[in-house]
């Protein structure tokens, strides 16, 4: 500390003026400061107020200097920790957004196959009350032709369908009957009814299908959703509570700075008044010592 307190004293008085100082803290340390600010720190560590900084004094500053530089440091890793835990926390407010917004999406197109109809079709329409029915081929073919005939025409198709409480209008029944009429002749026959039920069938399954994967596809992004939300509201309330403590420990830290500032105020004090006190007492000593002198020669 010696050696350090010479290599700086620059006039070579044993003390560091405030000028001194000045240089020090830049072209020696690199710190960047104003001159009144570091002419306001030098004032704080200038203890007896002689206006230069003795070994002791120096030590002091330089302890302090260290202890703020270490600080600066801590508060630089500490802002980019928080810059890089608020671009986390935004990705992963994005995320559950993104959850939330495929939950909804696939909750609406749930609703409209439930509400509509997948394909909307009047097959898919007619296989859906089937399949929901559970009805095999023979027991709608044995419904669906009440006089046993085997065959069946266009109003006993359309009645027989309407009955089933299929949502469609007398003319899209009649279009779809002939579409599956292959003769043209107005009535399908047991072989054409067969193969229109099994039709109808397989629609009502691919319907009850993906309306099955659809749901567990709502089902699932609900999960995910949820999950994502909780762990943001668990997130919120440990930086809310992280928050309040940090907040709390700085009102102590600033507390205790305080103290220790009113502390260093009375050493500072008591330190010149010591200083004054000694200066005094050289002064009364030297000024007897000279009376003394005087005084001698006369007797």
């Amino acid at each position: 500390m010696a050696d350090l307190v010479r290599t700086w004293d620059k006039n070579g008085d044993g003390d560091i003026s405030k000028m001194e100082m000045r240089t020090l803290m830049r072209s020696e340390l690199n710190i960047k400061a104003e001159n009144n600010e570091i002419d306001a720190f030098f004032m704080t560590m200038d203890s007896d107020g002689s206006g230069s900084l003795d070994l002791d004094e120096m030590k002091l500053a330089l302890v302090k200097l260290l202890h703020l530089s270490i600080s600066a440091v801590g508060e630089a890793a500490a802002l980019r920790a928080k810059a890089q835990q608020l671009r986390e926390k935004a990705a992963f407010v994005k995320q559950v957004a993104e959850a939330m917004r495929a939950y909804e999406q696939a909750e609406l197109r749930l609703a409209e196959a439930r509400s509509k109809g997948l394909g909307k079709t009047v097959e898919a329409k007619i296989g859906e009350k089937i399949v929901s029915k559970n009805m095999k081929i023979g027991d709608v073919m044995k419904k669906w032709d009440k006089d046993g005939g085997g065959k069946l025409d266009k109003a006993e198709f359309r009645e027989a369908v309407l009955e089933m409480g299929v949502d469609a209008t007398a003319a899209e029944l009649d279009e779809h009957f002939t579409k599956i009429d292959g003769n043209g002749n107005g009535v399908l026959d047991a072989g054409e009814i067969s193969v229109m039920l099994k039709r109808l069938t397989n629609a009502g399954l691919a319907m009850r299908s993906e309306e099955k994967e659809l749901s567990n596809l709502s089902l699932s992004l609900r999960k995910a959703a949820l999950k994502l939300q909780k762990d943001l509201d668990n997130r919120n309330a440990k930086e809310e509570k992280e928050a309040q403590e940090a907040q709390k420990a700085a009102a102590e830290a600033a507390k205790a700075a305080e103290e220790a500032r009113a502390a260093e105020a009375e050493e500072r004090a008591a330190r010149k008044a010591a200083a004054i006190a000694k200066r005094l007492s050289d002064k009364e000593a030297n000024d007897a010592l000279v009376a003394a002198r005087r005084k001698k020669p006369s007797e």
